[in-house]
């Protein structure tokens, strides 16, 4: 599922984000060009959009996540994982 989500990420918002931040950081200050306020708002609102589906989708990969994480194997598995995993600490 991880694989997935970067792949999204990387063929739907990067080259947003990425056109958005070439025009507010790098335009301005490597090339000392003004920003180009119509490529900005135009990428702005197809971003919007993605996100707008990543929320919708992510509430549901949340819910899987919380079942999967809530299983016993699951649990087990978990204790072996490094830190930061989702796991709770093992009580000693």
């Amino acid at each position: 599922m991880v694989d997935m989500w970067v792949e999204v990420e990387a063929h739907q918002m990067q080259p947003l984000a990425g056109a958005i931040a070439v025009e507010c950081i790098v335009a301005p200050v490597l090339h000392g060009r003004e920003r180009n306020q119509a490529v900005i708002d135009e990428n702005v609102e197809k971003l919007k959009k993605v996100l707008e589906v990543y929320e919708a989708r992510l509430a549901q990969s949340s819910a899987w996540w919380k079942g999967l994480a809530a299983r016993p194997a699951a649990k087990k598995v978990a204790e072996f994982m490094p830190l930061g995993a989702g796991a709770p600490k093992k009580q000693e």
